[in-house]
């Protein structure tokens, strides 16, 4: 009888520490291409995704099936390979952007509730950089678009989130 009982209650043990691992995944660390901007903007890109690197005309460009970076060569400010087991989403970027407001307004676009200090670039679809600013003491930021060409998309980056701005 007391054999049984021990019998059982390792079953029950295995048996719980089998539902525990099942139920609760355990972190799968992974190596990433991790890039940082002269702003301070960092993309990570899973080795696993085979991210294609390519150089062309002074514009850096990395590529995956997740996401794309173009940038200009002389706005990487560094670029190294990490092992980590979380890193950021879309879905954290996008509640970190919340805090931050968009408009667009008399031909300008404006971005409130940055950092003071933030940079924000404005690049056209080929990854060049067009217009930048830096926000002011109040974390507001706004880029005359008038003097960009019209009729044209621009995206408007900040180092939490990207717009995508048609200049009418």
């Amino acid at each position: 009888m007391a054999k049984r009982k021990t019998l059982i209650k390792a079953l029950a043990v295995m048996l719980l520490a089998f539902i525990s691992t099942a139920a609760f995944p355990q972190a799968v660390v992974r190596q990433y291409l991790l890039v940082t901007e002269s702003d301070g903007t960092e993309t990570s890109f899973a080795l696993a995704d085979a991210p294609v690197i390519t150089l062309d005309g002074g514009m850096l460009t990395v590529a995956s099936a997740a996401r794309t970076l173009s940038v200009a060569i002389a706005d990487v400010a560094d670029y190294k390979f990490v092992m980590r087991e979380d890193i950021p989403t879309a879905i954290t970027n996008a509640e970190t952007a919340a805090e931050a407001l968009f408009s667009l307004s008399g031909g300008k676009a404006c971005v409130a509730g940055l950092a003071p200090g933030t940079q924000v670039g404005v690049y056209a679809v080929d990854g060049t950089r067009v217009a930048a600013a830096v926000a002011g003491a109040d974390g507001t930021v706004a880029v005359d678009l008038g003097a960009l060409g019209h009729g044209t998309v621009y995206i408007l980056r900040t180092p939490a989130a990207s717009y995508k701005v048609l200049n009418k």
